[in-house]
């Protein structure tokens, strides 16, 4: 892990905002509640390299065709794929001003539960509180299925599954969790 201080400081902020890998492998941590040590640095694998990148450049592609760009990311339980999202969209959140972002899940508790790991949202609550204090969002605000940083105008919503889910408004990303269990 690094330390943010002295006149390296700008040198470090800048290169997390340009390269999400650096940014998840340098100042993200992750948790595991089967394994011993439970809280760890995120250290991501090729194959999560690969979809971190993918998901980032169908982001850049829409901006400049203004069309979305749909990937899907097959998964089992050990891969890491919802946290591997969610530090994605935290980078997002962080770094990048006036994105909209809506997660969605099968169920309300799977989106957002205060303190539940399972659930989305509060992922994004365990690396911000793990995030050394120069890279930590000033005025960031989590309510009920809503995640902002004002400072950069950024947002993460939270939805349940539904036929409608997402309607109504645009979304930077919708990134869609627990896909194959949703029955539509």
């Amino acid at each position: 892990m690094w330390l943010l201080s002295g006149p390296c400081r700008p040198a470090i902020f800048q290169a997390c905002k340009d390269d999400v890998l650096f940014y998840i492998n340098s100042f993200v941590w992750t948790y595991d509640p089967r394994a011993k040590t439970k809280c760890v640095p995120f250290n991501t694998y090729g194959y999560q390299d690969e979809a971190i990148l993918k998901i980032v450049g169908n982001v850049n592609q829409s901006y400049e065709d203004g069309l979305p760009h749909d990937i899907l990311i097959e998964k089992s339980r050990t891969l890491g794929v919802t946290w591997f999202c969610m530090a994605t969209l935290d980078w997002y959140q962080r770094f990048h001003q006036d994105c909209s972002f809506l997660c969605i899940s099968r169920k309300e508790d799977l989106v957002d539960k205060a303190g539940d790991l399972d659930a989305l949202l509060p992922k994004l609550d365990f690396i911000e509180e793990r995030m050394p204090g120069a890279l930590r969002m000033r005025q960031r605000t989590h309510t009920k299925m809503h995640v902002l940083n004002p400072e950069m105008r950024t947002t993460i919503h939270g939805e349940t599954a539904a036929p409608d889910s997402g309607a109504g408004g645009r979304s930077t990303i919708a990134f869609r969790d627990e896909e194959a269990r949703t029955p539509f």
